[in-house]
């Protein structure tokens, strides 16, 4: 069996006797036979390693080797021979999805890592998995303030900011009847007094403005924290990470959440993408920061293990309503289905399939916030508060702010 491939033979016919089937062919046979090729394909002899090397060598050497100056956020790095090596070393590669802790612990890993670097960059205490990208982090910040505010349909940003940047928070505002004004700029950077000015309508959610903005000044933003929470607004920094260990943090000029583009963190241009987008924000936002969260807990013999927290909410663990995808869930099958009920097939699966969810002892649900308490203690799909620690020793860097004892079943 293929070490990536945690299925046995057996475990298969389990599978297959759960939903009714006896091959695994069965699973196509409502797929008409006009539709299921059976010739050979028209496919090259098999090459040798070496072969295949050079083929893809001049195929790449047809590619015009040019310097790119296209700025705006893109920036050609130099990434280090030890960060190929890092990134494939076993502790932190595993070819599986997070959603099962007990096989993708790679995973989970580099990304609790990963979360712990943005936190000690920004100066914020919580950090996401990652975003698409640095628009589409900017955009999902600015819907965090507009449902973070009562009846404020208003987002300020800079126009100062990226034009790839604004655009994007247009585009997904304009969808979500959010306003969006910009901010002028004076001398080149964000206007302090046009700010103050705008912020006196009341109607205002958020502020967005650049550390580094697009005309490649470092902008000061000093009592820009301060005007914007005295209207009620959250404020939102766009910034480069790579630039913070020298440059004042998002958390030092008062800001509430900070987002922006990771390529500068080593990814390479590849044309154009993809690249990331990171998001933290301070722990009062937690519960209304979009994305996956990692957070590091104990499993039942004690050691250090690593999960996804606060997964209630997550669309894949709500199972009494069908999520707003096009994948198939216990409403979307037609009655009778082998998937009616994905509880009862979750049972039926072998033991060494299932997807275990962090159990909180008693002393650990005692310990927490009577509304988080109550939650854990009567649904389910609230199981998943692990306490999380910091891996890099820096201030105020935790990823939550709990610290009670988890149990992870096996």
């Amino acid at each position: 069996m293929h070490p990536y491939i945690p299925h046995t033979p057996d475990d298969i016919r389990q599978m297959l006797d759960a939903v009714g089937m006896k091959s695994l062919d069965d699973l196509y046979a409502d797929v008409p036979q006009d539709f299921i090729y059976k010739g050979e394909y028209d496919l090259p002899d098999a090459m040798s390693e070496e072969d295949v090397r050079r083929h893809f060598e001049a195929l790449a050497a047809c590619n015009a080797k040019m310097v790119c100056f296209a700025g705006q956020g893109w920036y050609d790095h130099c990434t280090p021979a030890v960060i190929p090596y890092l990134t494939q070393r076993s502790e932190f590669l595993t070819a599986y999805t997070p959603y099962q802790p007990e096989i993708s612990q790679g995973t989970l890993r580099y990304i609790f890592e990963y979360q712990s670097m943005i936190c000690a960059l920004t100066g914020l205490e919580v950090s996401n998995a990652s975003m698409y990208d640095g628009p589409t982090a900017a955009a999902e910040a600015v819907r965090m303030a507009v449902t973070s505010a009562r009846k404020k349909d208003t987002v300020l940003i800079s126009s100062t900011l990226f034009p790839q940047v604004k655009e994007v928070v247009k585009t997904y505002a304009s969808y979500a009847g959010t306003v969006i004004e910009e901010i002028a700029e004076d001398d080149g950077q964000t206007s302090l007094s046009a700010l103050t000015a705008a912020l006196a309508s009341g109607r205002v959610a958020g502020v967005m403005v650049p550390t580094t903005n697009a005309y490649g000044i470092i902008e000061d933003h000093k009592g820009f924290a301060d005007a914007v929470h005295a209207a009620g607004a959250m404020f939102i920094e766009y910034c480069d990470p790579s630039t913070l260990a020298v440059l004042k943090s998002p958390a030092k000029w008062g800001a509430d959440v900070a987002v922006g583009d990771g390529q500068s963190l080593g990814v390479p241009l590849c044309y154009g993408g993809p690249t990331l987008g990171f998001m933290a924000c301070k722990k009062d936002y937690l519960r209304k920061l979009p994305g996956r969260i990692v957070g590091a807990t104990t499993d039942k013999d004690g050691k250090r293990c690593f999960v996804l927290t606060l997964q209630a909410r997550e669309q894949h663990i709500r199972r009494d309503r069908p999520p707003a995808t096009s994948a198939p869930t216990s409403r979307s099958w037609p009655s009778g289905s082998p998937s009616t009920s994905r509880c009862s097939a979750r049972r039926d699966l072998p033991k060494s399939m299932r997807n275990p969810v962090p159990q909180p002892t008693t002393s650990a649900r005692n310990s927490l916030p009577r509304a988080i308490s109550r939650s854990s203690a009567t649904s389910p799909s609230s199981r998943s508060l692990p306490s999380t620690t910091r891996a890099m020793p820096a201030p105020s860097t935790r990823c939550l702010p709990a610290r009670a004892s988890w149990q992870v079943s096996s």
